[in-house]
């Protein structure tokens, strides 16, 4: 229904959000925080909101596929692949 598909709009633009506030403020978030994996711009410096709020959202579309089925998991490969060996996530 119409109602499922907003439900669903919405959470995502608020886990985006959500992911965006600790990526400013902590540098990770707790499935990072568990892998022991930091994300950080390539000066060290901690990513301002907007810088991570764009990168969020670029992650949503690009790595994640925006969940579509198919593409999702070869999305995810791709990604996986472009960590580098020190765990960190670089962000131009």
């Amino acid at each position: 229904s119409l109602w499922d598909c907003l439900t669903v709009t919405w959470s995502n633009y608020a886990k985006i959000a959500v992911e965006a506030l600790l990526l400013s403020t902590l540098g990770t978030t707790p499935g990072k925080w568990f892998f022991k994996i930091k994300v950080a711009l390539v000066s060290g410096e901690a990513m301002t909101y907007s810088q991570a709020l764009s990168r969020s959202f670029k992650v949503w579309w690009r790595g994640l596929g925006t969940g579509f089925p198919i593409v999702a998991p070869i999305t995810q490969i791709i990604a996986y692949r472009n960590l580098n060996p020190h765990l960190t996530v670089v962000v131009p």
